[in-house]
């Protein structure tokens, strides 16, 4: 037994929002999206995305962005419940907070990344457009 009291781990928060939208969501997207610690290329890159999004969907970027990871994210995950002395595999909903917070563990925001990451970086950006117009369309649960 420990002598001193155990303190609980902190949980880090959620980031500033981002400073042309205020979204959490694309705080969350340019922070993932940051080439080799320089995130104002991944800004650039997120940020013209949007505007051929605009240009191409005539509507608001956010609101399509935001729909594209919405399509993705996953209602329902898996957890383990003992019962006895055996294991089950138990699917519960996830709940929103969770659902919002880490998106890489669900690997909601791992396709886009994968598409621009393999590209040659004058073409990130048109992989990142294509990208997200895919998850747009991707059928709703």
């Amino acid at each position: 037994m420990p002598r001193k009291e155990l303190k609980p781990r902190e949980r880090r928060g959620m980031p500033d929002p981002d400073y042309k939208y205020q979204s959490v969501l694309a705080a969350r997207f340019i922070g993932r999206l940051n080439f080799c610690g320089k995130k104002m290329t991944g800004e650039r890159i997120f940020y013209t995305a949007l505007k051929l999004i605009q240009d191409k969907m005539k509507e608001e970027p956010l609101a399509v962005f935001t729909r594209a990871i919405e399509n993705v994210r996953p209602l329902l995950e898996v957890r383990p419940r003992r019962v006895g002395g055996a294991t089950y595999q138990v699917p519960q909903e996830v709940r929103p907070e969770r659902g919002a917070r880490p998106l890489h563990h669900f690997g909601v925001l791992a396709h886009p990344f994968a598409a621009v990451r393999g590209t040659v970086r004058h073409r990130q950006l048109q992989a990142l457009v294509a990208e997200l117009d895919v998850l747009l369309n991707v059928v709703a649960r």
